[in-house]
This record gives C-alpha cells, sequence and structure tokens, in this order.
C-alpha cells in the first residue's frame, strides 16, 4: 500500500494499442512526485470479454520499464492482462521488473472513476502460496 500516481495512456483505446512510453513530463512528475507505485490507465479493461483483450493488449515499453526499475517504487500497475506487449517472445518487461523488486498489478478496473490522479493505493492479496496471487485493490482519495 502506498501513494499512487494515475498516468492517463486512454489513448491507448484502440484495437492495436502501441507500448506504453512515457513523455519527459511524466518522467517529471514520477521522479518529483516519488509515488510508492505508478498506474496506467489505458481504458484496456473496457475490452474485457472480448478476443483481443489477452491477444492485442497495451503493455510497457522496453523504456518504460527500464525507467520503472530506477525510480524508487514500489510497484507498476495498468488495466491490461499483462506488463509485455502480446507477441513478445518472452517475459522480458515482467522479469525486468520482477528482477528489480517491483511488484505488478495487472487486469485493474474502474480506474476511469477515479476523479483525481493521485490517490492511496491498497492492494490485498489472497494468501496463496504461489508466486502470484490476485488481490483486491483499493483507492482512497
Amino acid at each position: 500500500m502506498g501513494s499512487a500516481l494515475l498516468i492517463d495512456k486512454t489513448e491507448q483505446k484502440s484495437r492495436h494499442p502501441r507500448p506504453i512510453e512515457l513523455t519527459p513530463g511524466e518522467i517529471r512528475l514520477i521522479e518529483s512526485e516519488t509515488p510508492r507505485w505508478v498506474i496506467f490507465r489505458t481504458g484496456w479493461d473496457h475490452h474485457f470479454g472480448q478476443p483481443c483483450y489477452f491477444h492485442n493488449h497495451p503493455g510497457l515499453s522496453p523504456a518504460t520499464s527500464r525507467l520503472l526499475t530506477t525510480v524508487p517504487i514500489v510497484g507498476v500497475g495498468l488495466d491490461s492482462p499483462g506488463v509485455d506487449p502480446p507477441g513478445a517472445a518472452s517475459l522480458e518487461i515482467h522479469c525486468q521488473l520482477a528482477d528489480a523488486g517491483r511488484l505488478i498489478l495487472e487486469n485493474l478496473t474502474g480506474l476511469d472513476q477515479l476523479p483525481v490522479n493521485r490517490f492511496f493505493l491498497i492492494a490485498l492479496p489472497l494468501r496463496l502460496a504461489l508466486e502470484a496471487a490476485p488481490v483486491r485493490a483499493l483507492a482512497l482519495f
């Protein structure tokens, strides 16, 4: 849990999204705000239940992932099923973030209902003896 910064990338909502890139202004914002979590809103959660949801979703670009391993955050989240773009030969982005000790929240929903870009995030995982677990994500603002 901790402070979170929501970065709006809803232009990624098309059926053929590009990897998520950070603008220089967004990079400055992350570095100056020092959030515990960086959350990306793409609007992709609205495709849930459609064939394109798992096969065509937005993921992070390698440059965005590298930057997120250099800033003092706990983790990253997004409203698509994975941080790696579809068709990636490996889980390069996922492994890069995990190797840097970053937690990853995927399949978030309702980010469009947040009235602010800065909020307090609580992610309560199920207690499972696995490398990953579903969470109940709560936003307080």
